[in-house]
């Protein structure tokens, strides 16, 4: 059952696989998480050491997060680390605001993000430049219970550390070519 404001608690263990997959990369800077939910990104970061903030719309997510309460979407983003667990329902506007004003934006999302005809043209001018993928399959739920989905982290922009071939397990580098090949394929068979 979808929650009201599609808020999902993000696991603790997908921040971790993405920090441990970008060693160091945000250090001596500062990483903003513009929905912050519960706080779960914002936590991780500051347990290693690197100054986070973040924002959330709903005030007494706000308050448990420890963060600002406010409009994460309005916020000013530029030359900001971004890592985020993005609404899902709309998704695709906080990654286009990521990848148009952040210095860097990972996003934690369902791989199939990447297969939809609603975001091809997105893509394909905006591929990710590195993939996380997220395994277990993570649970957002009370519980512990999952959905059908993959998750992985996209990541987008300037991020010293980012991923390259081999350098943690389940991280792939994106070709640009194989990724608009991909949706045009996609689009040519009438996917979505």
């Amino acid at each position: 059952m979808r929650h009201a404001d599609d808020f999902y608690v993000t696991p603790d263990f997908a921040v971790g696989l993405w920090l441990a997959a970008v060693p160091g990369a945000y250090l001596g800077r500062e990483v903003l998480d513009p929905c912050a939910g519960a706080g779960a990104i914002l936590r991780a970061c500051r347990s290693r050491g690197v100054a986070a903030r973040g924002i959330e719309l709903h005030e007494g997510r706000a308050a448990e997060a420890g963060c600002a309460c406010g409009d994460g979407l309005g916020a000013d983003w530029r030359n900001r680390d971004v890592v985020m667990n993005p609404p899902y329902r709309s998704a695709l506007a906080w990654v286009q605001k990521g990848v148009e004003e952040s210095r860097s934006c990972a996003a934690l999302l369902r791989l199939s993000f990447l297969g939809s005809r609603s975001r091809a043209e997105f893509l394909q001018q905006n591929p990710p430049r590195f993939i996380v993928h997220v395994s277990p399959r993570p649970s957002f739920v009370p519980g512990g219970g999952t959905d059908a989905s993959e998750y992985a982290w996209l990541g987008w922009g300037d991020l010293p550390g980012a991923p390259a071939a081999g350098f943690v397990r389940h991280v792939w580098p994106v070709a640009v070519a194989a990724t608009v090949d991909a949706a045009r394929i996609k689009a040519r068979d009438g996917g979505g």
